[in-house]
């Protein structure tokens, strides 16, 4: 899976994910930790940030394979996961075999929780002027792309209903 546009950029670009953020002072902390998911240098406000909220272990070297973030309530972690998550499905080129659907899943401990996500995805989608002629249908559990390969999906971790 790769992108030719890197995270800090698509999250900075008014024409992408910055479109739906605006003001990026107060997403330091979330721009330092999805840059170094994806093992993108980060500057020295960026390193400290990072080091401050992952026990000042080093950033990783390599792309992610899963990120676990625990966090307190209103610190804009469903907010920073809907931007991932419309990375992820619309700017990152994924390895499907034919005829494969992807799925970007935003997953919560409830159907309402992974709802929220959604939205903040669909939201980050509809804002940006490249990006919204990109959504092809929204269903009561799915945002479907026009590229065709990517769906991104509600799921609650608890009991599938």
């Amino acid at each position: 899976m790769t992108s030719p546009i890197t995270i800090s950029s698509a999250l900075q670009s008014p024409q992408l994910l910055g479109a739906a953020l605006g003001d990026l002072s107060t997403w330091t902390t979330w721009i330092a930790v999805l840059k170094a998911a994806y093992a993108e240098p980060l500057d020295e406000m960026e390193a400290a940030a990072f080091a401050q909220v992952a026990g000042n272990r080093q950033p990783p070297t390599k792309r992610v394979r899963e990120l676990a973030v625990v966090a307190s309530r209103r610190c804009g972690k469903g907010r920073a996961m809907g931007a991932l998550c419309a990375y992820e499905a619309a700017l990152v080129q994924h390895r499907l075999s034919p005829g494969e659907v992807g799925t970007v899943a935003c997953v919560s401990p409830t159907r309402e929780q992974a709802k929220i996500v959604q939205r903040y995805a669909l939201g980050y989608l509809e804002a940006s002027p490249l990006l919204r002629d990109e959504i092809a249908e929204v269903t009561a559990t799915e945002i479907r792309l026009h590229n065709g390969t990517v769906r991104l999906a509600d799921v609650p971790t608890g009991r599938l209903d």
